[in-house]
């Protein structure tokens, strides 16, 4: 775990594991191949809830034999650990060998681990399982979206970037004004700009409003500025935005950029 938002989202899960879910104490670890590395817990006592981050002191290997084994392996719903199998540095953080554990998915890879036990002297038992399982998906997918909000905002700004450039070339030689041997700059050829491929088989999916629509999103203009550009009201260009995205098959627009800009060689 490296950003805040991962962060933030480890704290939450275990806070909430602990205030609604009920058990006594929660762990959430990051997980590299077989190591579990700790990073946030939080425990239920009489004076109330307490959490701390960890740094690393508390890094243990998931080796054979341990639920944390057969979980990270397994990469499946909770698993129950017992004293036979429960892994000694965690049952330590947890003050039990009775605990469940949970791998946490983001896009079919187990990023995370999550360990709760029960408050003295509950036990746990099936509804605590299948408790811990609804906070496994929902941390899943809030890790999940984490990391396809840093890819959108990165196709975002490669667009931006791309389209900047072109434009600042466009400018460049449109401005300048020189004559070489008597052939001024609008008699001489121009060399072609590279420009961002495009890909041709989507417009011809398109109707012509819809392709107009789609070069502006693809330069990254919003929705109010397409409406200004095309003399058209924000609304229609909504309708116009969402039947594009459905036309090419995409759930928003980074991922509608992505499709038209990355594959324009195949198509052309």
């Amino acid at each position: 775990m490296t950003g805040t938002e991962d962060k933030t989202i480890a704290r939450q899960i275990c806070l909430e594991l602990i205030s609604s879910g009920g058990f006594g104490r929660a762990v959430y670890s990051d997980v590299e191949g077989l190591i579990v590395r700790p990073a946030h817990a939080a425990r239920a006592s009489d004076d109330g809830i307490t959490d701390s981050d960890f740094s690393g002191d508390h890094d243990f290997d998931a080796g054979p034999g341990s639920v944390e084994y057969t979980c990270l392996t397994a990469a499946g719903p909770p698993l129950l650990a017992d004293d036979a199998h429960a892994h000694p540095a965690m049952a330590d953080m947890l003050d039990s060998t009775d605990y469940v554990v949970a791998p946490i998915l983001a896009s079919s890879t187990v990023i995370g681990m999550l360990h709760v036990a029960a408050r003295a002297p509950l036990a746990i038992d099936g509804r605590d399982l299948e408790c811990l399982g609804v906070y496994q998906g929902a941390a899943g997918a809030a890790f999940s979206r984490d990391a396809w909000s840093e890819v959108a905002v990165g196709h975002y700004t490669a667009v931006r970037q791309a389209v900047t450039a072109v434009v600042e070339d466009a400018g460049r030689i449109i401005s300048a004004d020189f004559e070489i041997g008597g052939v001024t700059s609008s008699d001489a050829q121009v060399p072609r700009l590279q420009s961002p491929a495009i890909n041709f088989a989507i417009e011809e999916s398109l109707t012509k409003r819809e392709t107009e629509v789609m070069r502006l999103i693809a330069q990254g203009l919003s929705n109010a500025e397409i409406a200004e550009r095309l003399f058209i009201g924000v609304e229609t260009v909504k309708s116009h935005v969402k039947k594009v995205l459905r036309k090419i098959g995409a759930v928003n627009r980074s991922e509608a950029i992505s499709l038209y800009l990355d594959n324009g060689n195949r198509s052309r």
